[in-house]
């Protein structure tokens, strides 16, 4: 493939001052002309910034705005310390533009979908019924567990489970410890720490049998 001699002095006579437009768009339309009538390929050297900066008649800040859009669109490569090359000629000039404009939008999407979600949050809770409550207190109860027997099952690891709900202590302890009043009522087994406190008459094993029973389904034993 045919490089561009960096000794020999390039032409830059069809060049113009640009006029108009945001300067920097039309020195990019400027730069993409001159790829073209001058047949440069992949790997071509264009000529250094200095000299493309005076033959256009604008800063080098400007040129170097154009030659960084151009860079992200994929026509050029700017080499720092070693000069604008060529990168592909298979680029969509319209890319740049889509995606400034798409930055440009997202902070009002943002904002609609903050506002929007706000009222969302707001309508569920006015509108909410105690069956709601207590199908997101199940689902949340069923995630914790969830998590717990994953870490069990994963890590091998012992867990201290803190509840006043005895029927989830029962269906994934091995040993249980039931406090009363900051001091320890019963402490074992799990099976015999609920047979005791269902033959007590002051506690609430009636509710406990209720929800239990004699055919629970039994769920691998992780807390310890």
């Amino acid at each position: 493939m045919a490089r561009s001699d960096p000794k020999k002095q390039p032409d830059t006579s069809s060049l113009r001052a640009p006029e108009g437009r945001r300067l920097y768009e039309q020195l990019e339309q400027l730069l993409r002309v001159y790829v073209q009538e001058h047949g440069l390929r992949p790997g071509d050297r264009l000529p250094s910034e200095r000299v493309l900066a005076g033959a256009l008649k604008v800063s080098r800040v400007s040129l170097r705005q154009a030659t960084v859009s151009l860079e992200v669109q994929g026509l050029l490569e700017v080499r720092h310390g070693g000069g604008i090359y060529v990168r592909s000629l298979n680029v969509d000039p319209e890319r740049l533009k889509t995606m400034l404009t798409l930055r440009r939008r997202l902070p009002d999407v943002l904002e609609a979908r903050e506002a929007i979600e706000c009222i969302l949050a707001r309508l569920a809770a006015q509108r909410r019924t105690d069956t709601d409550l207590a199908v997101i207190d199940a689902s949340l109860r069923a995630t914790i567990l969830d998590t717990l027997r994953e870490l069990n099952r994963n890590l091998g690891i012992s867990l201290i489970y803190i509840t006043h709900d005895l029927t989830t202590a029962y269906q994934i302890s091995e040993n249980i410890i039931v406090l009363y009043r900051g001091t320890v009522a019963e402490a074992g087994d799990v099976d015999l720490v609920v047979k005791t406190i269902r033959q007590s008459p002051d506690s609430d094993a009636a509710r406990v049998d209720d929800e239990l029973g004699d055919d629970r389904p039994r769920h691998p034993r992780l807390v310890q």
